[in-house]
């Protein structure tokens, strides 16, 4: 069961528009990428004064810090390759017969994904003292006194909260929160609505099963490949109980985490260098991806 003490803590994660991010991400400046596919250097939690942070209580807002938007961006887009490879490889392993193996890989390009999708609407939880600390750095300003309207800020301040863990359940009950209070009209709904549908345990579930059942492997390739070709005969709703669910799960994340990318490219040459760069881009005709191309087309 998901934690409610953790669920109370996500409910500092406020209500946001991703256009007022996107404008906020191209005022704040956006960093000069080192590199296609080069790691942020310095990472959110590596930034001058971050680990010097005074937290005053379970919630504490402060005013920014020079140079941790820009961390935050560089992490989003380079958890935004790592999402890429991921699937590619999947689909990769996929195409070559070894369907359950790709299955296993695609839960993982799914958590690169949704880590991703989450930092590019502003929340991130960077170690801070050997903690991680929930950031949110596109808090609310608060509340009009006079007429209780949220008012949106000009985002000079963010906000950290302290959890008492962080482990995998928490990332899809994170992620799940700041699709939910965020407003995205260039996503499908369907591809919002179907990530939000599924039960927070489950998110990890068939991956689990790989590791801790030990009589467990899904399909009949682990001692002989299946027939290569197309996974799609795996692809279907995003449901648990569903073999190919795991396939399902990253395609739907990768899709959401593809169109804000592509999107926020639109305004930064910078940002549309690396969408354009990435290993899906450079790779985008090869026949190991026809699956994926078809399973978003479900969803457009």
């Amino acid at each position: 069961m998901a934690d409610d003490a953790f669920r109370k803590k996500l409910q500092n994660i406020s209500k946001r528009n991703w256009q007022d991010i996107r404008k906020a991400w191209i005022d704040a400046g956006i960093p000069s990428f080192q590199g296609i596919g080069v790691p942020p250097s310095p990472a959110v939690h590596e930034v001058p004064g971050f680990q010097q942070l005074q937290l005053t209580g379970d919630v504490t807002r402060l005013e920014d810090i020079q140079g941790l938007r820009g961390a935050a961006l560089s992490e989003a887009i380079y958890l935004f390759h790592k999402c890429a490879h991921a699937t590619f490889a999947s689909q990769t392993l996929g195409y070559e017969g070894m369907h359950s193996w790709a299955m296993f890989s695609a839960y993982h390009a799914a958590f690169f994904g949704a880590k991703a999708v989450m930092a590019l609407l502003g929340t991130a939880f960077p170690p801070l003292n050997g903690n991680e600390r929930l950031v949110d750095f596109f808090p609310e300003s608060g509340k009009s006194k006079r007429s209780g309207i949220n008012v949106t800020g000009s985002f000079h301040e963010f906000v950290v909260v302290k959890i008492p863990k962080f482990e995998q359940r928490h990332l899809w009950q994170a992620f799940q929160r700041t699709v939910n209070v965020t407003t995205v009209d260039i996503w499908p709904h369907s591809l919002r609505d179907a990530v939000l549908e599924v039960k927070v345990d489950e998110f990890a579930r068939p991956r689990n099963n790989y590791l801790y059942r030990n009589s467990h492997w899904p399909l009949n390739d682990l001692t002989d490949v299946l027939t290569p070709g197309s996974l799609s005969r795996w692809i279907d709703a995003l449901d648990p109980d569903e073999s190919g669910f795991l396939l399902r799960l990253n395609m739907v994340v990768y899709q959401m985490l593809d169109v804000i990318v592509e999107d926020l490219g639109k305004y930064s040459s910078g940002v549309r260098e690396q969408y354009q760069s990435c290993l899906q881009q450079i790779n985008r005709d090869v026949a190991s991806l026809e699956p994926y191309r078809k399973s978003c087309a479900l969803y457009a």
